[in-house]
């Protein structure tokens, strides 16, 4: 899959019906998250271009899925990873990432969900749900939507 292959995320909240089904239908090309892990957009744009350059030059894991777990996970154990930010029967906002061209009215339609990008923003909650507390402390609050770049830089050179 090229680097330049086009993609976009959106969130959407709700209690989905077939969600199984369209994941399975689009096996490589649509990915769902637990958007409760999700620390903002910029975290959605740089865990995909590093999943996408790691799928491409590196063949010890051959799944962009599991590439997108860890990068969106924030863990460079694949476990770990899909236990923090993989849809539980609870959840109910999630982050989709979308390869080509499938429009999202058709991912809403088929899993009875309702957009909502609200569920992507980053929030003071979820990152101290996210970061060990001493990070946080030691960082201005303004640049902790940035401590998701720096971990992201660590796993990809791990």
């Amino acid at each position: 899959m090229s680097e330049d292959i086009e993609w976009y995320a959106f969130g959407a909240h709700g209690k989905p019906v077939g969600l199984e089904h369209v994941l399975r239908e689009h096996a490589n090309s649509v990915f769902v998250f637990d958007a409760d892990c999700v620390l903002g957009k910029l975290h959605v744009e740089v865990a995909v271009r590093n999943a996408l350059r790691a799928f491409n030059r590196n063949k010890k894991i051959r799944t962009l899925g599991a590439w997108l777990s860890m990068y969106i996970g924030l863990s460079d154990q694949i476990s770990t990873a899909k236990e923090l930010c993989g849809v539980k029967t609870e959840t109910e906002n999630f982050v989709f990432i979308v390869f080509g061209n499938l429009d999202r009215k058709e991912i809403l339609e088929k899993t009875g969900l309702k957009e909502d990008n609200r569920v992507m923003e980053f929030t003071k909650e979820k990152a101290m749900r996210i970061f060990p507390a001493d990070v946080l402390l030691s960082t201005p609050e303004q640049m902790w939507q940035y401590l998701v770049c720096e971990k992201i830089a660590l796993l990809s050179i791990s």
